[in-house]
């Protein structure tokens, strides 16, 4: 018989700064004010109020279109906010073991997954495209829907790695061209993303599967993309 368990919901992920800053709060009044259940904050609550509160500086210097602050805001928010709120994530998830009630009174949104009868992961289809011209990135996503615990990306020089399965085990056998091949691979829990510092010119093919604990799904297609 499955068990419904919970575990936090990553829709934070694709929120604007304002609502990034209103989670923020969020988290403030919910998760920091339960230190009988999160006694072990990774990030102190004086440092998170601090970094909440600059993100509305942000985002107050950003209200008038200047380019610059934009750029500024949505740079804090890459690489300070997000991951000081995916670090509170990953504690709740771990406290909470499953209870939606415990998720939900740290200020996140919670989601149900069955645990005990989980289905292996989904198949992904993927669409890819080179980023801006002369950005060295290359975008991808997923154009199926899929529910997976785990994301995984795999970016290679375009015909020089053949990839094969066998469940949970990818082999990569690489075409002796007698020079470096550079393989990336990215673990993530989002079916969209961007791959960066990549040669621009080269030509890379970008392929997907989603993990849940239960298995992997079959690799998905293989799309080939030109750098940038």
């Amino acid at each position: 018989m499955s068990k419904l368990q919970s575990t936090v919901n990553q829709e934070y992920k694709q929120y604007d700064p304002v609502h990034l800053h209103d989670l923020g709060a969020d988290l403030l009044g919910g998760y920091y004010v339960k230190p009988l259940i999160f006694t072990a904050p990774p990030i102190p609550q004086a440092s998170f109020t601090t970094i909440n509160a600059d993100l509305q500086l942000k985002i107050t210097a950003a209200n008038g279109g200047n380019t610059a602050a934009i750029t500024d805001r949505d740079t804090y928010v890459k690489n300070t906010f997000m991951p000081a709120i995916d670090k509170l994530r990953r504690d709740v998830n771990t406290v909470s073991a499953g209870d939606k009630g415990t998720v939900e009174i740290s200020g996140f949104h919670s989601t149900k997954i069955e645990s005990a009868t989980a289905a292996v992961g989904e198949k992904m289809e993927v669409n890819a495209e080179g980023g801006t011209a002369g950005s060295g990135t290359i975008n991808y996503s997923s154009t199926t829907k899929v529910h997976a615990s785990s994301i995984f990306v795999l970016v290679t020089p375009a015909g020089e790695v053949a990839v094969t399965q066998d469940g949970k085990k990818l082999t990569l056998t690489v075409n002796p061209a007698g020079k470096p091949v550079n393989i990336i691979l990215i673990n993530d829990t989002a079916k969209k993303g961007q791959v960066g510092g990549l040669l621009r010119g080269d030509d890379k093919e970008i392929r997907m599967l989603s993990v849940n604990p239960a298995g992997s799904s079959p690799i998905s297609n293989k799309v080939s993309v030109l750098v940038p």
